[in-house]
Order: C-alpha cells, then structure tokens, then sequence
C-alpha cells in the first residue's frame, strides 16, 4: 500500500511539473501593472484622443519571472480633457485605456481608472458676475475659471491588463 502511494505522488508530481502549472508562464487577465505619467499632465493643454506617455514604477512579476519591467515605456488614452472653465467651472481629465510593453517587446491592452478634477471656484465667480452685473452691467465672474485638473508624475495609478500575457 505504501508503494503505490509513492508511486501515485511521483507519478502525479512529473504531470503536475510536465503540465506548466508548476512553473506557469503565463500572467492572467485582470493583473494590476502599477504606473505613473512620465511627465506632470495639465488638462488645459490636453484634448478627448491625445496620447501621453505612462511608466512602469515596479516590476511586475509571477512565479519569480519578470514579465513587465520597472521603467517600461508604454503609451495611455486621453478619453476626456476638459478646460477650466468660466464662473469658476474646474478642469477634468479622464483616461480609461492604453498599451504597455512586456519583456519580450509585445504590445498589451492595458484599463485605467484615472479621473482628475480641478478645483473649482464657482461660489466666487456667480458672486463676481452678480456683483458685476449689479454695479456696471458686466459679469466679472465670467472670467474666473476654475483650476485645471493635473495628474503629477509622482501619482502612482493601477493598469489592468485586459488579456493574459504569455511568455
């Protein structure tokens, strides 16, 4: 009875090793790569389709094989950029989507959740524009806008990877 359990152990040990599944090479879908913009980024100068530059900021790895390395390069998707706007209205900014480069040069589809609002300061501009109304006619809060919204290079956000990565 003792011989067969180790031979069943050693029989199941080679097919468990020969399939993979010990030493899998491969990172499932959902896996958070953790980035930054490679640069301070301002709404104001920025567009819904503008392209900005993101950086890997640890290596991501799975049973001690790198497969996304600090440092890395990729590129993020402005989904929505917004001005700061008249009577006090804050600036926005939206990214949802992007690509990043594994350690064999492949290109993966990557998900953001970053959404930046400025501050905004309509309290002031309606009381500007209803003081200006009521003494010269002219709205002065009509040019206080509000902050734009920024995302500073230190910012560290989560990339989800949309498909898993072989290597």
């Amino acid at each position: 009875m003792g011989r067969n359990v180790i031979v069943w152990i050693i029989c199941f040990s080679l097919i468990w090793f020969n399939s993979g599944l010990a030493f899998a090479k491969s990172l499932s879908a959902g896996t958070i790569i953790p980035v930054s913009v490679t640069s301070r980024v301002n709404g104001d100068h920025l567009s819904e389709g503008d392209i900005i530059s993101i950086r890997v900021v640890k290596d991501v790895t799975h049973n001690d094989k790198v497969f996304f390395e600090k440092g890395t390069v990729g590129l993020a998707n402005v989904a929505t950029a917004k001005k700061g706007r008249h009577h006090g209205g804050p600036g926005y900014i939206e990214i949802r989507e992007g690509t990043i480069t594994d350690v064999d040069g492949n290109e993966h589809q990557v998900n953001f959740n970053v959404v930046k609002e400025g501050q905004h300061h309509r309290i002031s501009g309606i009381f500007l524009s209803v003081l200006g109304v009521g003494l010269t006619l002219i709205p002065w809060g009509i040019w206080r806008k509000g902050d734009p919204a920024i995302v500073n290079s230190n910012q560290i956000f989560n990339a989800v990877i949309k498909s898993s990565v072989e290597l």
